[in-house]
C-alpha cells in the first residue's frame, strides 16, 4: 500500500508540475538515441543479476530476510542493510526501466506511471509466480500478449483480468512457475530412496574459562520482571537446559543472551568480552545463536538451504559440503517422506532447525555427550 500511495503522491506533483513536466499531457518529442542492442544488453545484465539473486549465499540471505526477518538476524544478517540494498537496487531497475521504456516510444504522461500500471505490475506478478525472476518474466509476456488477443471483449477486459487474478490466487497461489516447481518437485521425490546413510560426529571441547557467561541478567516490561538477576556460566563441549514451569521467562532469557530483547540489567561475556550491546547480527557471527521452540523452517527452501542459511557466518568448516549427509539433499522440507506430501513430523522439522543453529558456531561444537544444567539466582 505505501508503493501505491508514493506512485499516486509522484503522479500528483508531475500532473501538477507545469512545464517542466509537461502537465496533465506530459512530453513529447523524446529524442530515441538507443540501439537494440544496447537495450538488450541492458536486459540481459539485469536478468543475470536477478538470477544471481536468487542463488547462493546471497539468495539464502535475500530469501530469510523476506520470510522471516528475526530467523534472518539469528543468522547473523543485518535486516535492514538487505532491505535498503534491495530497494535501492530496485529502484535503479525501476528507473532504468522506465527510462528505456520513454526513449522508445518518444511520449512521457501521467498515464504511463498512474495507478493502472501498478496493479498490472502486480498481476504479472502474482500470475507468472512470485519468488522468481522466471514468474515476473512469465508474467510480463503473458499480459503483453492477453490485450491484443482480448480485443473482441472491449470494456470488459479489466473484468478479464481480474477473474484470472482471482482464479490464480485461490487455486494456484503460487502463479505458473509455482505450478511448475511443485511438479518437478513431485518427480524428484518419487525417485527419492526411502532412506539414505547418514553420518555424524561429535566433538568435543575444554577451555578454563568459561565460552559464555551470563551475569545478574534482568528483562522488565514495565512492571513485569520476565527475567529477574540471573546468572550461568555455559563451558565448551558440555549441553546445558534451563529448566522451569510455563512463562517463567526461558524463552525470554535466551532472547536476551542473543540480543532479540534488550536486557534491562546484567551483563553478557563471550569468551569474557563483554557483549551485552552488540547486535543481534554481530553477536550471531560470533557463535552467539538460537533455535526456536516452534519450527522456524523457510518453506520455499530445500533442506539444505535451510541448514546452510545458519551457516552464514560460520566459518568454512561449519559449512555443509559434498559429504555433509543426507539431510543437505536438495529436497523441499514441505515433504515427509518420498512422494508423500505433508507438514513433517516434529522430528524431521526440528532437525534442520537445530542443525542451521548448530552450523553458526565457531570452533568445537557444542554437542557432547556429557550433559550438565547450570542455572542460578542471585540471592534476594
Amino acid at each position: 500500500m505505501a508503493t501505491i500511495a508514493f506512485d499516486l503522491i509522484v503522479m500528483v506533483g508531475i500532473m501538477n508540475g507545469g512545464d517542466f513536466t509537461g502537465g496533465t499531457e506530459g512530453l513529447f518529442g523524446v529524442p530515441a538515441t538507443l540501439p537494440s542492442w544496447l537495450v538488450l544488453l541492458v536486459v540481459a545484465g539485469i536478468v543475470g543479476l536477478a538470477a544471481a539473486s536468487e542463488r547462493g549465499r546471497l539468495g539464502r540471505r535475500l530469501e530469510a530476510v523476506r520470510l522471516d526477518p528475526e530467523l534472518s538476524v539469528t543468522a547473523g544478517i543485518s535486516v535492514t542493510r538487505v532491505r535498503v540494498a534491495v530497494f535501492v537496487v530496485s529502484a535503479v531497475i525501476g528507473a532504468i526501466a522506465g527510462g528505456v521504456n520513454v526513449t522508445f516510444r518518444t511520449i512521457a504522461t501521467p498515464a504511463d506511471m498512474g495507478f493502472p500500471v501498478v496493479v498490472l505490475t502486480l498481476t504479472m506478478i502474482i500470475v507468472g509466480g512470485t519468488g522468481s525472476w522466471v514468474g515476473a518474466l512469465v508474467g510480463a509476456v503473458f499480459f503483453t500478449w492477453l490485450p491484443s488477443t482480448l480485443q473482441f471483449v472491449g470494456e470488459w477486459q479489466e473484468v478479464v483480468y481480474g477473474a484470472i487474478v482471482a482464479v490464480v490466487a485461490i487455486w494456484v497461489p503460487g502463479g505458473v512457475v509455482g505450478v511448475l516447481r511443485e511438479a518437478r518437485h513431485r518427480r524428484r521425490s518419487r525417485r527419492r530412496p526411502a532412506a539414505l546413510p547418514g553420518r555424524s560426529r561429535l566433538v568435543t571441547g575444554a577451555q578454563e574459562v568459561p565460552m559464555l557467561e551470563v551475569d545478574g541478567l534482568s528483562v522488565h516490561f514495565g512492571g513485569v520482571r520476565a527475567v529477574d538477576d540471573v546468572s550461568f556460566a555455559v563451558e565448551a563441549g558440555l549441553l546445558y537446559g534451563i529448566m522451569g514451569p510455563n512463562g517463567s521467562g526461558k524463552s525470554t532469557l535466551l532472547a536476551a543472551v542473543t540480543r532479540l530483547v534488550t536486557p534491562t540489567a546484567g551483563t553478557v561475556r563471550l569468551h569474557g568480552e563483554d557483549v551485552t550491546r552488540l547486535a543481534p547480527e554481530r553477536l550471531a557471527a560470533r557463535g552467539v545463536a538460537r533455535s526456536f521452540q516452534t519450527a522456524r523452517l523457510l518453506p520455499t527452501m530445500s533442506v539444505r538451504e535451510n541448514v546452510a542459511l545458519g551457516a552464514t557466518c560460520g566459518t568454512a568448516a561449519a559449512r555443509p559440503g559434498p559429504g555433509a549427509g543426507p539431510w543437505t539433499r536438495r529436497s523441499p522440507v514441505r515433504w515427509s517422506g518420498p512422494g508423500s506430501p505433508g507438514t513433517p513430523s516434529g522430528g524431521p522439522t526440528s532437525s534442520p532447525t537445530v542443525t542451521s543453529a548448530a552450523s553458526r558456531s565457531r570452533g568445537p561444537s557444542p554437542w557432547s555427550p556429557r550433559s550438565s544444567f547450570s542455572t542460578s539466582r542471585r540471592p534476594g
